[in-house]
């Protein structure tokens, strides 16, 4: 388990109001999707909130809150070293200590963060997840002959597909994989791609009134 002393005291430093305000945000952020990167350099530049400070934010509620609400036991734990934080501090910081303590108890927090816990699971049962991708187009020359006497009878167009992708056992690090492609590869794969669309798109009206996350 992580230290989470550490965290409320980095989040401490904070004025009151920037925490709530930042907890409002989350909460929006967790009701329909998670960008990570883009949440971070929004609170920063919002907020004025070091990096530090804006990863704090994060594990506080994807990791302590959503962990805690699926195990009571780290819950417990939780809970008794933010007490003892507690001791050390002066009144103005043990306010935003039991502010943030006071989430733990939060049903919404919970429910939010639990959800996100369940779809962060779902989505990482396979750890390789897409990053970017890009199609290379190249025409290539048939030749025959040698030397000077080399004739160019045929051109062909070769596609090559790279796929970029995080493998979450392995963080910090992206790999890639290439593949050829035929035009006629290419058009299945478009297929493959608009039935994956067509499909979400009949979820979401068919599940038209539950909370739908998506996480980049």
């Amino acid at each position: 388990m992580g230290r989470i002393s550490e965290t409320i005291e980095n989040l401490i430093e904070l004025e009151t109001s920037t925490l709530l305000l930042i907890k409002d945000e989350i909460l929006s952020v967790l009701n329909s999707e998670l960008d990570t990167e883009q949440f971070t350099s929004r609170v920063i530049n919002d907020h004025s909130v070091t990096a530090s400070q804006a990863n704090s934010i994060l594990k506080l509620f994807l990791y302590y809150i959503s962990n805690s609400t699926q195990y009571p036991d780290f819950k417990s734990e939780i809970l008794e070293e933010i007490n003892s934080v507690l001791e050390s501090l002066d009144e103005s910081q043990k306010a935003k200590a039991s502010l943030i303590s006071s989430w733990f108890e939060d049903e919404l927090i919970k429910k939010r963060a639990s959800l996100l816990y369940k779809v962060t699971e779902l989505k990482m049962s396979n750890p390789k997840t897409f990053y970017n991708s890009r199609v290379i187009s190249d025409l290539r020359p048939i030749c025959f002959g040698r030397g000077d006497n080399i004739d160019v009878e045929s051109v062909c167009v070769i596609h090559n597909l790279n796929i970029q992708f995080i493998n979450y056992q392995k963080p910090n690090k992206k790999r890639s994989f290439a593949v050829s492609l035929s035009i006629e590869d290419l058009r299945s794969l478009k297929k493959e791609i608009e039935r994956a669309e067509r499909k979400e798109e009949l979820y979401l009206k068919k599940f038209q009134d539950l909370n739908f996350i998506k996480i980049k």
